[in-house]
């Protein structure tokens, strides 16, 4: 996992000549962007990955992330200006704060690709209406990490998507107490349960 942070006032974050369009590159990872990316912007082909909170200085509505990221941990943490995220069928991973405190992201379809979505990885996304978890989802959110936190899941428990949609809502489970499949089926009921530490079984 990289930070952008961990560029600040290097030698190379400080050459304008390396920022492309408000966006600083290294070896074939994104790791910051500023004020100067575009509104709607594409992520460059064959990037690697996406540095954590690479976009938080930048002032983007819109992001098309490439084929060749195949997981995202802290990407778009803390951009409050982001409202649409176009993810590839490529992405296996939705990591840890992924899209933490983006909070008028509006719209993003989560890849049918998508095996995991890490904790807290949709926490403060307040402005997100509907989710749907892909069939091949087997976990969402991680063991508690923090005393402050109110559970280890991936969405936010205290403002949580109006309506999610599970396609397979089969076989979930509340640690050990599992989650019936009527339940899961009716998308308010569901969004009731998407705050925690869910595991499919």
């Amino acid at each position: 996992m990289i930070y952008g942070s961990a560029f600040d006032g290097c030698g190379y974050s400080n050459d304008a000549s390396n920022w492309k369009n408000g966006a600083l590159y290294i070896d074939g990872w994104l790791i910051d962007t500023s004020d100067e990316l575009p509104a709607e912007y594409t992520i460059e082909a064959g990037t690697r990955g996406i540095a954590v909170g690479a976009f938080a200085r930048s002032s983007v509505t819109k992001v098309t992330v490439p084929d060749s990221v195949t997981a995202l941990n802290g990407a778009f943490a803390y951009c409050t200006t982001i409202t649409e995220a176009i993810l590839p069928q490529t992405l296996s991973y939705i990591g840890s704060a992924a899209f933490s405190d983006c909070t008028q992201l509006q719209t993003i379809i989560i890849p049918d690709s998508v095996t995991s979505i890490g904790y807290w990885a949709f926490v403060g996304c307040t402005s997100l209406q509907e989710i749907i978890i892909p069939a091949g989802v087997t976990r969402i959110g991680s063991p508690k990490k923090y005393d402050y936190a109110a559970s280890g899941g991936g969405f936010d428990a205290e403002n949580p998507p109006k309506s999610v949609i599970f396609k397979d809502p089969k076989g979930w489970y509340i640690d050990e107490t599992s989650i019936s499949e009527e339940e899961l089926s009716d998308p308010a009921k569901a969004a009731e349960y998407i705050g925690y530490m869910l595991i499919k079984k």
